[in-house]
């Protein structure tokens, strides 16, 4: 059995998988809700454990958004996770879980998943994006994970679409993440409606058909094209 965490900016997934990929149980976590680092890797733990009711883990794969060091796990500047940069992953899960943790960036993880285990299998390249609390890709070429010069993950959210948009965590202007992740969406949608009155979340702006949602998911639809464009010409 195979314990498996994947770390985004709004939920955290746990589960157990076998070696063929079935997935024998899962639950749902709020990130937010989890604290700070230390906090959080105890909670992760904590629900894993549970879950496995007595079974014996033979590896941790964790999946996480943001820069993340691949070797040792550590966790650079994410924005996404307030108060968790810094973090050494591997040690924090491995002692509590009694097994070996391997870490990687969410996007680069699901691309490798896509490529072995879903519509990728066999192709020789395929670029898989996630858009989410932000926006991440992972290419993989001739089965292979492609990484930048220094053997990280490329942050191909942070490649600027409008030079004179608006402020990115990143500290460039006009990425794309600010622009169509659905953080973007939201608030995006927030502004035009003077804070949404209705209190719609991001799935509920994307269905509405009042002239605002529909305005906010066409330029969200835009930026997210340019960008995908962008990167296949890349």
């Amino acid at each position: 059995m195979i314990a498996v965490i994947d770390i985004g900016g709004t939920k955290t997934d746990v589960g157990l998988v076998d070696r063929s990929g079935v997935l024998h149980a899962s639950r749902r976590l709020s990130t937010p809700s989890l604290g700070v680092f230390d906090e959080a890797m105890a909670a992760i733990a904590t629900a894993l454990i549970e879950l496995a009711e007595g079974r014996s883990f033979d590896g941790v794969g964790v999946a996480c958004t943001g820069p993340v060091d691949p070797v040792d796990g550590v966790l650079g500047d994410v924005d996404l996770l307030p108060g968790w940069e810094g973090g050494a992953i591997v040690p924090a899960l491995s002692g509590t879980l009694a097994a070996p943790v391997v870490v990687e960036n969410d996007a680069d993880a699901a691309a490798v998943g896509e490529a072995m285990w879903g519509l990728g299998h066999d192709a020789p390249s395929l670029l898989y994006v996630t858009v989410s609390t932000g926006i991440g890709a992972g290419y993989v070429r001739d089965g292979r994970l492609v990484r930048d010069s220094h053997g990280d993950h490329a942050e191909y959210g942070h490649h600027v679409i409008e030079a004179d948009g608006p402020p990115c965590y990143c500290g460039s202007r006009g990425c794309w993440e600010v622009l169509a992740s659905g953080t973007a969406i939201s608030r995006r949608f927030d502004d035009l409606t003077g804070g949404n009155p209705r209190g719609l979340s991001v799935a509920g702006i994307l269905a509405d058909d009042d002239p605002l949602s529909v305005r906010v998911r066409r330029e969200a639809a835009r930026y997210l094209g340019i960008g995908l464009a962008n990167l296949v010409t890349i």
